[in-house]
């Protein structure tokens, strides 16, 4: 099954290195007939969109989105972004990589229900396993709602018999 990443950082170079990241994480995932690719990185929310809105079938949809997208220190535009995603596609696992510990609250607030809130570091070891863990995290959780899906449209296809 395939499994769309995007990652979203107001720093290119921070969303590269994520992007770099995710990669080592989807070769080890291959391993196991599982196919994550990323689809896209950006440094902005409005390209986000419009690339899912330009790909409005997609499924397995995981996004991984800086809480703040600009140079605003009160800019909350991840938060807004991943509200958005969530319209778009309910089933969309967003998980937030920032610097910023004290937003998490807002996170819960908003009851976004993001699947993680992995703080960035210098230590790119440390970082590397995060990503990899949650990632399979979202791959499972989304596996999960595909399932529960297919068992509920048998139920209405024997229920409509």
């Amino acid at each position: 099954m395939d499994y769309h990443l995007l990652v979203c950082d107001d720093d290119r170079t921070q969303a590269k290195n994520i992007a770099t990241l995710l990669k080592m994480s989807s070769i080890i995932l291959e391993e196991q007939d599982i196919h994550p690719t990323i689809d896209l990185i950006a440094t902005d929310a409005e390209s986000v969109l419009d690339y899912l809105e330009f790909n409005s079938d997609l499924n397995n949809i995981i996004a991984f989105l800086d809480i703040q997208l600009d140079e605003n220190s009160s800019s909350k535009g991840g938060l807004d972004l991943a509200q958005k995603i969530k319209t778009i596609n309910e089933k969309a696992q967003i998980i937030f990589i920032t610097t910023h510990e004290e937003l998490a609250f807002l996170t819960f607030q908003r009851r976004i229900n993001p699947l993680d809130y992995i703080t960035k570091t210098t230590n790119q070891r440390d970082l590397q396993r995060r990503l990899t863990e949650t990632l399979e995290l979202a791959i499972r959780k989304l596996k999960e709602f595909n399932y529960i899906k297919k068992i509920h449209s048998v139920i209405k296809l024997v229920q409509g018999l």
